[in-house]
Order: structure tokens, then C-alpha cells, then sequence
């Protein structure tokens, strides 16, 4: 008994060892578990989730703590995972991409017009005074052949008495002498210069039959048509050339409307167009299209499309304002709803789901469809795009500090989603103001405004080639800025500033006028300031800046220079002292 009581605590003791052991061991595993996962730690702000800091601390922006976030089952910053409940509450439903034609319907506007070609000016075709107007209404109906005007014409006598002398000279020639042939030449020759003065065979005929010229001449509609306008009265003295009648065929009308260009790419192949015009808003007119034009408008960004119409009874009228309803298909393409694109900028997100995981994919929008965009990106047929619930995605995004729609890389603009036809300058200014430069940036932006300040100086006192020589290296410096430390929005700035400047500095520099680089100088001007302005620049307190209303022919222009007295870099020494100091817009 006392044998088996000692075993029984041996066996005790060698258990609780090597259990104490694989404690142990399993503590050490934990810690060494822990070190591990601590070295990999990411801290965010509740509030700004974007902010990723390797140890804990303070927010950037609002100072609050930061917290651990959990990276233990991490997504790609374009993934996130929703389970089939959180999916149901947020009523996200999902639609296939699609590849093929699309409906697309556009409401035009436009006028009814004229076509050129249909309308014909008749001038006087030789000097003389319009005894009587047949025609001398505008809307009067003029048909081919009927009389449109009598004329009494010196011109026309002297031509007629020279048929007339030409006859009588062929009748009393022998076919047989060698000055018949040249005789028949000259007739056939005068006949033919009546005819183009107006004169009709018939009126030929009757002078060559009478032997005498007639004293008025009728001159004959060649086409038909509605008089558009009367020029002349009765009674008036024309010269030769002078207009006398506008007549227009109507029996074929054009509708021009205007087009804006990013639905030009409607209107091709067959299409299918109804025309309601404001003076019968109970016809729908069917009209064919006949082109676009190859050109924008610089100002309306808009084409003109021409639509043409049978007016055959003479019920429309040129002038009406006109509604075109077009029906056409887009090209051929990927196709997704309108509800599942959100625009960033240029181009525009969607969520591509794959079972529990939702993708955002940045998209180019090409075309609006009657139910889709037609997009180009990084997407096939048969997706399963976010339809509805797009915002619901998007926030889970933001919410996790991934690439969504208002924190992604691809926000390249911070001005909405149209194209911006501002000026580079303006739109330098959202950068600006967006966030400031590192400290290597705006030290070379201060070298810059130094070489900037010895431009100015040398343009005040006139100097040509110092100019031309302190452009070129002001150049160099601005156009080789190392990017490869800079980041999005300095690079932005410095993309705006060189398509601003580049062609202008580059003429600057090889110019044989002052007034190129008086030009190149108030460019320069404008960037100056708004970068100082917008504190991308050192503040000086001896800069100012300094206005002239009577450059560039009373335009006016700014310039910024460190003297105290004005220094007018713009006329020099003619009127070195115009201009006034004004105050800093600082921001």
C-alpha cells in the first residue's frame, strides 16, 4: 500500500511538470504571437479612417487618439466583404454588365432655314433702267419662264443692231467666198452673248425677223420658286451686276439644330427624326438627316446637325423655331445602369460584386444611353454591378479607409465631373488652396520668384537681351523640376503651370520683339501672384504687387517687384513710373 501511494505521487509530480512545460511553452508562443502582430500594427482615426499611422498617437486632423485597427482578415484598399445580412440591409441589388447597342433618344433645337443651293440671286446682266416689274412682292410665287422684269438697255440695243448688222452681212455672202465660214462663226457668236444678257431664242427670232433691235428687253425666271426679296423699284437706273430679285425654292427645307458635342456621336448611320415645329404643334414631320458638321463652336461647344424636310405644298416657314426628336442607338459597347456609376472627376466608380466581396472599378464614361452609360474600364460582360444601394457601398468604403469615391487616387479633380474649360490658371487655383507645398518645392518656387524679380528689373530699363537670357534660365528651372518626390496635387500645379507657360516662354526665348517677352512677363506675372497669394511661395515682406491699367492697349496688367518706387516693366523707360501698388489677396 505505502509502495502504491508513492507511485501515485511520483506520477502527480511528473504530470504537473510537464504540464508547467507546455504552459510555458504555449505563453512563450502567445508572446512571441503578440511581438509579432504588434511590429505589423496599424493605427487609424475613428473619424478619419483614411489615416494610417504604424504606432498610436494623434489624429492630423482633428487630434482625437488613435485606434488599433484590425488587420487580421485584410482586403485590398479596391475590396470590401459584406455578408448576405448586411447585403439584405442595405437593399443592394445588382445588375450584368452588358455588351450591345443601346437606345439613345436626343431633344434637339433648331430653326427652319433655307437650303443655299435652292436660292437664286438675279442681278442685272447689263446696265440699264427696269421699266416695268412683273415681280415686286416678297412671297409671291414665281414658276419657270414667267416674266420678271423689262428693261431699257443701251447695251442691249448695241448688241442687237450688232446681230442684225452680223445677219445681213451672212445673207449677202456667198456660200462660196472664204468670208462665209468666219460670217456664220461671228453670228453664232452674238446670238450666244444675247442669250447670256437675257435674251431668250424667241426674242432672238423676233429682232432677227423684224430686222430691228427692240427697245426693252423682258427678262424670264429661270427657276421656280417664292420671291424672298425686291431690290429695285420701277423706274430705278441698275449698273450691270446690281441685285434686282432674291427668289428661294421652298419645296425642300432645312432644319438646323444645334448638337452638343458630347452627343454628336448619336447621330450616325440610319436615323430616324420627327420635326414639330412651334407654328404646327399638332404635325410630327418626319426628316432625314442629312450631316454634321465637322467643326465645334468654340463658345456653345455645340455642332450643327441639318435635318431636311418636303415643303412641297408650302405650308412651313423659313424662321420657325423647330423641336427634333432623334431616335438612334449608341455604338457598341459595355453597357451598365445609370444608377450604378458614381462620377469622381472625369471618370466614374462602380462595384463589381463577387460573391460577398464588392470591387470598386473606375470606369471612362463614353456615351448616355437611354438606360445605360457606355463605358470603357476594366470590366467584361456579365459583371454583377452594384444597381441600387451604390451610396450604401460606397460609405462602407469610406468607412474603411478604401478606394472609394471621394478618397481614391483617381479623384484627379477637385471641380466636379464635366470637363473644365477654365484656363489652367484657374483652375491652378483649387490646387492651390487644396493643401500646401513641401519645403524642397517652395524653395525652387522662390529661386524662381528671384530670377522672376531680375526679369522684372531688366525689362524696366529696357535691356532686350538680358531679358531674352534671364527667360531662358528661368525656364530651365521652372520646366526640370524633379517630380519624383512630389506628390498628386504639387504635381497637378506643376503639370498646370507648364501648359500655361511652355509655348509662351519657349517664343520668349528665341523672339527678335519686346513685346513677346513683355507678354511672356505678364504670363509669369499671374502665376507669381496667385502662388504668393496661396503661400506656395516664401512670404516677402518688401514684395508687392503693382498694377499698370494702361498695358497691354488699356487692358491692363499686374507685375510683382521688391523697390519701393514703381517700376513699370511693361512701357519702360517711356512711363517707368505708371502704376499702382496694390493690396495682397493673401488666402
Amino acid at each position: 500500500m505505502k509502495n502504491m501511494w508513492l507511485f501515485l505521487i511520483l506520477a502527480t509530480s511528473l504530470y504537473a511538470s510537464q504540464t508547467h512545460k507546455t504552459i510555458k511553452a504555449n505563453q512563450s508562443s502567445d508572446v512571441k504571437h503578440t511581438n509579432k502582430t504588434s511590429d505589423k500594427a496599424v493605427f487609424t482615426c475613428s473619424m478619419h479612417p483614411q489615416i494610417r499611422a504604424p504606432q498610436q498617437g494623434k489624429c492630423p486632423i482633428c487630434f482625437m487618439d488613435l485606434i488599433s485597427l484590425d488587420t487580421t482578415n485584410v482586403l485590398p484598399s479596391d475590396t470590401i466583404e459584406l455578408n448576405k445580412q448586411q447585403q439584405k440591409n442595405a437593399n443592394i441589388l445588382t445588375y450584368p454588365v452588358q455588351f450591345k447597342h443601346d437606345q439613345k433618344n436626343l431633344n434637339l433645337y433648331g430653326k427652319v432655314k433655307l437650303i443655299p443651293s435652292n436660292i437664286y440671286r438675279i442681278t442685272a446682266w447689263a446696265g440699264g433702267r427696269v421699266d416695268k416689274l412683273f415681280v415686286n412682292s416678297i412671297g409671291q410665287k414665281v414658276k419657270k419662264g414667267d416674266p420678271l422684269y423689262q428693261i431699257y438697255s443701251p447695251a442691249l440695243i448695241s448688241s442687237q443692231q450688232e446681230l442684225i448688222s452680223a445677219l445681213n452681212l451672212l445673207k449677202n455672202s456667198k456660200k462660196s467666198s472664204s468670208r462665209f465660214l468666219s460670217l456664220t462663226t461671228n453670228l453664232k457668236a452674238i446670238r450666244q452673248k444675247l442669250l447670256y444678257l437675257g435674251l431668250t431664242k424667241k426674242d432672238l427670232q423676233k429682232i432677227e425677223n423684224k430686222n430691228a433691235p427692240a427697245p426693252l428687253i423682258t427678262v424670264h425666271a429661270q427657276r421656280s420658286g417664292v420671291v424672298k426679296d425686291v431690290t429695285i423699284n420701277e423706274g430705278e437706273y441698275v449698273k450691270e451686276g446690281a441685285p434686282i430679285l432674291l427668289i428661294a425654292n421652298m419645296d425642300t427645307l432645312w432644319v438646323e439644330a444645334s448638337v452638343y458635342e458630347d452627343d454628336i456621336q448619336t447621330l450616325h448611320g440610319p436615323i430616324q427624326s420627327l420635326i414639330i415645329l412651334d407654328s404646327h404643334p399638332k404635325e410630327e414631320i418626319l426628316a432625314q438627316f442629312v450631316r454634321i458638321d465637322p467643326f465645334v463652336n468654340s463658345n456653345t461647344r455645340s455642332s450643327r446637325a441639318i435635318f431636311s424636310i418636303s415643303n412641297t405644298t408650302g405650308q412651313y416657314h423659313e424662321g420657325s423655331f423647330a423641336r427634333v426628336q432623334v431616335e438612334s442607338h449608341s455604338k457598341k459597347g459595355l453597357l451598365i445602369p445609370h444608377s450604378s456609376a458614381l462620377f469622381t472627376g472625369q471618370k466614374a466608380v462602380v462595384f463589381v460584386k463577387n460573391k460577398n466581396h464588392f470591387k470598386s472599378v473606375f470606369v471612362r464614361v463614353l456615351e448616355k444611353t437611354q438606360s445605360y452609360y457606355r463605358v470603357l474600364g476594366d470590366l467584361k460582360e456579365g459583371d454583377q454591378v452594384v444597381a441600387q444601394g451604390t451610396f450604401k457601398i460606397d460609405s462602407e468604403f469610406q468607412i474603411q479607409a478604401k478606394d472609394s469615391m471621394m478618397s481614391s487616387k483617381e479623384l484627379l479633380s477637385p471641380y466636379g465631373s464635366r470637363i473644365d474649360f477654365r484656363k489652367p490658371i484657374d483652375k491652378a487655383q483649387d490646387w492651390l488652396k487644396l493643401k500646401k507645398p513641401s519645403i524642397d518645392l517652395k524653395q525652387k518656387f522662390d529661386h524662381i520668384l528671384d530670377s522672376y524679380i531680375e526679369l522684372h528689373l531688366s525689362l524696366s530699363e529696357d535691356s532686350f537681351d538680358e531679358s531674352k537670357e534671364i527667360i531662358a534660365e528661368l525656364s530651365q528651372s521652372l520646366f526640370n523640376i524633379d517630380q519624383s518626390t512630389l506628390n498628386s496635387h504639387e504635381i497637378q500645379v506643376l503639370k498646370l503651370i507648364n501648359s500655361s507657360l511652355k509655348k509662351t516662354l519657349t517664343l520668349a526665348s528665341s523672339t527678335k520683339l519686346f513685346k513677346d517677352l513683355r507678354g511672356a512677363f505678364s504670363l509669369l506675372s499671374q502665376w507669381m501672384i496667385a502662388l504668393t497669394e496661396n503661400h506656395w511661395i516664401s512670404q516677402n515682406p518688401d514684395l508687392k504687387k503693382v498694377y499698370c491699367p494702361m498695358a497691354f492697349d488699356n487692358q491692363g496688367a499686374y507685375w510683382v517687384q521688391d523697390e519701393d518706387e514703381v517700376l513699370n516693366p511693361y512701357f519702360g523707360s517711356k512711363m517707368l513710373k505708371c502704376g499702382t501698388i496694390k493690396d495682397w489677396n493673401l488666402q
